[in-house]
């Protein structure tokens, strides 16, 4: 008789446990699901407000480290660009990244200091 109590409830965790994991794979796949959804929403949004976003880190940069070149290595130039930043004394004594920043937050056209390799990132070329 113990060995029928011990089988059927063995049977009976067994079968539970089963049902259980079921429940909670289906849980587990609906959260995954949303999960998903909601990082797609993100993903659209971050790339909305990217420019934005991407100047206004810039700008903090030029005023935080701008005598290192740390906003030209943000944007993409060439890694000697902050060294000579660093070399003349923050950038002329700190003029260069004063006129960096006013550049930064008043140009139009932020695109045209991504990935600029000149020390004088807005000067126009005469091309």
């Amino acid at each position: 008789m113990k060995i029928i109590f011990t089988s059927i409830f063995i049977i009976l965790l067994v079968k539970i446990s089963v049902s259980q994991d079921h429940y909670s794979i289906d849980k587990n796949v609906l959260l995954v699901d949303s999960m998903l959804e909601e990082a797609d929403e993100t993903v659209l949004l971050l790339e909305e407000a990217t420019p934005k976003h991407r100047k206004l880190k810039a700008a903090i940069f030029t005023l935080l480290l701008g005598p290192f070149g740390a906003h030209r290595l943000y944007l993409g130039t060439d890694s000697k660009v902050p060294l000579f930043y660093s070399l003349t004394l923050g950038g002329g004594l700190g003029i260069i990244p004063l006129i960096d920043f006013f550049h930064i937050i008043f140009s139009k056209d932020f695109e045209a200091y991504l990935n600029n390799p000149k020390f004088f990132m807005w000067i126009k070329d005469t091309d």
